[in-house]
């Protein structure tokens, strides 16, 4: 008999830690179902599509969600875009390093000068620091009337290199005194396609105006300064008997929006090729 009792204890006691694990599942499916409807529930709006209710009274609020939804895949085409662009932008960038990253002084030079564009009262400090450069020599030339030796005083900027000046440091003041006044403007882009190409054989016998015409190119000069930051320098004061201050007004243009820059030794004699594009 006793163990018969013990034998039925322990079933009952099976049954009842059975029943009760049931239960607990019971509650805990019941629990879980109660969440999953509260979790769907509270993403409807953003999982399910928009419902449009028929009611004539919720005419506003269906134009009011139609016009949400309008707004927000406006908003997604206009991220969109804008990304398009700046990947456009980063892989005209990346072209355009790539080709100045060939040659040192073109890429130095495009950076001055878009230095100098965005700030112009700040380069007016670098051209009043370099007008201690100025030396004043005297040269002895002929007198084209007389034919007589006369001796002529010239202005000589020294710097890394000799170059001989028209009006010296009254240029130089003047330079400064315009650039203090000169408002920033946009930076230059580089453009590849308005490069005019140096050749190896006399430049002389190369027709520049028909490459200029070809490639659109609204202004071209030379230059001959092998040190960029001399030869924009040079370029900005532009300090020349017949100069009619084209460099400089070039790069301060603010209408011009694309520049080309070559250079290369030919014969030992180096030479650069500046131009300069309004679109």
């Amino acid at each position: 008999m006793g163990c018969s009792c013990i034998k039925h204890n322990l079933v009952d006691n099976i049954e009842n830690e059975f029943n009760t694990t049931e239960e607990n599942n019971n509650s805990t499916k019941s629990n879980n179902n109660k969440i999953n409807n509260e979790i769907i529930n509270n993403n409807k709006e953003i999982l399910s599509p928009i419902h449009i209710t028929s009611d004539k009274n919720n005419k506003s609020e269906n134009n009011e969600i139609l016009l949400k939804s309008k707004n927000i895949l406006e908003d997604k085409e206009e991220s969109e875009k804008i990304k398009l662009e700046n990947n456009n932008i980063n892989i005209k960038e990346e072209k355009e390093s790539e080709y100045l990253s060939k040659n040192l002084y073109n890429k130095k030079i495009f950076e001055l000068i878009n230095k100098i564009r965005q700030n112009p009262p700040e380069y007016s400090k670098f051209v009043l620091d370099n007008i201690k450069y100025i030396n004043i020599e005297n040269k002895e030339e002929i007198n084209q009337e007389t034919e007589m030796k006369e001796i002529k005083q010239i202005f000589i900027f020294k710097k890394k290199v000799k170059i001989k000046l028209y009006k010296g440091e009254e240029n130089f003041l003047e330079t400064a005194k315009l650039l203090k006044n000169t408002s920033p403007m946009k930076p230059l882009n580089f453009n590849e396609n308005i490069v005019v190409p140096i050749f190896d054989n006399l430049e002389n016998s190369i027709n520049y105006n028909n490459i200029i015409k070809d490639k659109n190119i609204n202004l071209f000069f030379k230059g001959n300064i092998k040190n960029p930051e001399i030869a924009v320098l040079l370029m900005i004061i532009d300090d020349n008997e017949f100069s009619e201050k084209k460099k400089r007004n070039a790069i301060l243009n603010k209408e011009f929006k694309h520049i080309g820059i070559e250079s290369k030794f030919v014969n030992n004699k180096f030479i650069a090729h500046f131009s300069f594009s309004k679109g």
